[in-house]
C-alpha cells in the first residue's frame, strides 16, 4: 500500500508540472492514467479545474462552455468508477 501512495504522489507532481509546461492533451493523459489505475482519483478534478481557469477559452463548438475539461473528466470519472464496480462483482 505504501508503494501505491508513492506512485500517487508522483503522478499528482507530474500533472502538476505538465500542466504548467506541457500541452493540454498530456496533462488530460495523465489524468487518464491516474482514473485508470486508481480507484478514487479525485485529485482529477482539481487539476482539470487548474487547467481550464488556466488555458480555456469559450468556444463555439462547446456552446460557449469554459470548463470543457472538467466535464470530460467528470464523465470518464463516472464511467471508468461504474466500470471498476462492475468488474469486481
Amino acid at each position: 500500500m505504501g508503494s501505491n501512495i508513492k506512485i500517487r504522489i508522483i503522478l499528482n507532481l507530474l500533472i502538476f508540472v505538465s500542466i504548467a509546461i506541457a500541452p493540454w492533451w498530456f496533462s488530460l493523459f495523465l489524468m487518464f492514467l491516474g482514473i485508470g489505475f486508481f480507484f478514487n482519483f479525485y485529485e482529477s478534478f482539481l487539476f482539470a479545474f487548474v487547467l481550464d481557469s488556466l488555458y480555456s477559452a469559450p468556444m463555439n463548438i462547446f456552446h460557449g462552455k469554459v470548463f470543457v475539461h472538467l466535464i470530460i473528466i467528470f464523465v470518464v470519472f463516472a464511467f471508468v468508477h461504474w466500470f471498476k464496480r462492475r468488474l469486481r462483482i
